[in-house]
């Protein structure tokens, strides 16, 4: 149950957080089942990954789920279109602006899940495709 329909209060977002982590196990069984390419499973483990590492910080801290969920499809695509992804990074600034000014979140909250989801993204695609 959320008090509200953004889930404003932190502690109401673990439950939410572990059914959509759940989904994302199913998806990510589905992946490797029918052996899709190694850039969509290394990408759907991101999203498993990193929904675990925003619990976790939930746990402490309120980080914005909605910059880092921006940012992680933006360091994927830099694996499939390279550099030329930069030009979404308007659509982050928006995101971002939209939160703080819905005061939903703090500058240090979307600035932290920008660069959790970009550099977290990132580091684990990379060592995926690398690695397989």
């Amino acid at each position: 149950m959320l008090s509200d329909e953004d889930a404003s209060i932190k502690e109401e977002r673990t439950f939410p957080y572990f059914v959509a982590t759940v989904i994302y196990l199913s998806g990510f069984a589905i992946l490797l089942f029918f052996e899709v390419s190694i850039i969509s499973i290394a990408f759907w483990f991101c999203y498993i990954s990193n929904t675990v590492l925003i619990m976790i910080i939930n746990k402490h801290w309120k980080i914005s789920a909605h910059t880092m969920g921006a940012t992680g499809p933006v360091a994927a695509l830099y694996f499939v279109i390279g550099w030329k992804i930069i030009f979404v990074a308007l659509l982050i600034i928006i995101i971002s602006w939209a939160r703080v000014q819905l005061k939903l979140h703090s500058i240090p909250q979307v600035i932290a899940g920008a660069l959790a989801g970009f550099i977290s993204t990132f580091l684990q695609m990379h060592f995926i495709i690398n690695s397989f």
